[in-house]
């Protein structure tokens, strides 16, 4: 899979997969940067944080389960809304999304218009 074409298509590229996992669902840092052929877990997080207002951060979580201490709680509001599976800790290993796939091809489609033509 070829390289973004500069920070902020990763970013959106980043975005763009957290938007395709399904409310009650969880994708871990690590899964993002795989689907995305990204060398490390660390390039969707620094994504996270500038993530734009309205996206559904609580559902990337850390390859454990867990958040940021500073987040867990605001995620777990989230996670309540919207029927996630979760303890005291995180998010349950039951509440990992797994797409299918044709949810895969989805993404990588509007993955694929970012490096067709870049912001």
């Amino acid at each position: 899979m070829p390289a973004f074409p500069d920070p902020e298509s990763t970013d959106e590229a980043v975005y763009r997969v957290l938007e395709a996992v399904p409310p009650g669902r969880v994708t871990s840092y690590g899964a993002v940067a795989e689907l995305l052929g990204l060398s490390t877990p660390r390039r969707p997080a620094a994504a996270m944080r500038r993530a734009p207002d309205g996206l559904p951060w609580w559902r990337m979580i850390r390859a454990d389960g867990t958040l940021p201490p500073v987040l867990l709680a605001r995620a777990r509001e989230r996670w309540e809304d919207e029927g996630t599976p979760h303890g005291a800790l995180g998010a349950q290993a039951s509440a990992r999304w797994e797409p299918t796939p044709a949810e895969v091809g989805t993404v990588l489609a509007r993955v694929e218009e970012l490096r067709a033509h870049p912001s």
